[in-house]
């Protein structure tokens, strides 16, 4: 798990007016379904599934835009999940645990205090072959300050981007972290070293007989 925290001060920029639409499954489908991207229901909240046609696979949900999983492509054909998710069934309804998750406090001497952790679903661009990039917003009540959250999947690498934009006379002060938790299969490290040096020793025997044959 890594969590990096740093603090900057914002100035002053333009914030467009978000307005709320409540989500649902049709509704995502129709609007932004497409691009790669699917939609799933969990409980009150909606997983987006995006999938490239390299075997890049990456999922996120909403409203809390914790991104839940990562599978990247290995040299053997098939996928690593490199950052995951577990799921527990308790009475108040599942508890998600893992991922990547976003915790941002912004405040400025106007007033403004808020912690982004609602998102609605902006945008999707992209397309399977290339890219797949998911903008989600979230704004406080007074539509002040605004946040995008923008999630990229590219062929080999996961990556997300933060904006924030800030519509008051007043400087608006950023303090962020990231939290992450990736996973490292030692079983599969081990598996797959093992095939590998059963293949080098077996070039290597191969090489040697050759050499064995030319010298007779």
């Amino acid at each position: 798990m890594s969590r990096l925290r740093n603090k900057r001060e914002l100035p002053v920029a333009a914030v467009a007016s978000v307005p709320y639409i409540p989500a649902s499954g049709d509704y995502l489908e129709t609007e932004f379904g497409g691009h790669g991207v699917a939609f799933e229901g969990l409980g009150d909240s909606y997983v987006v599934k995006m999938g490239l046609e390299n075997g890049s696979l990456a999922s996120l949900m909403l409203p809390s835009g914790l991104i839940t999983s990562y599978k990247a492509p290995m040299w053997h054909g098939g996928t690593l999940e490199l950052l995951h998710t577990t799921v527990t069934e308790e009475q108040s309804g599942a508890l998600v645990q893992g991922g990547v998750s976003l915790a941002l406090d912004c405040e400025s001497d106007g007033g403004i205090s808020w912690s982004p952790s609602y998102w609605i679903l902006q945008d999707v661009r992209g397309h399977a072959e290339e890219l797949i990039q998911v903008e989600m917003i979230s704004s406080d009540r007074e539509s002040i300050a605004e946040v995008k959250y923008i999630v990229t999947l590219q062929p080999d690498v996961l990556s997300s981007e933060i904006v924030i934009s800030n519509s008051k006379s007043l400087p608006l002060q950023l303090t962020g972290s990231v939290i992450s938790h990736l996973t490292v299969s030692f079983k599969w490290i081990l598996a797959n070293y093992g095939a590998y040096l059963g293949s080098r020793d077996s070039y290597l025997a191969g090489m040697q007989k050759t050499r064995t044959m030319q010298t007779d």
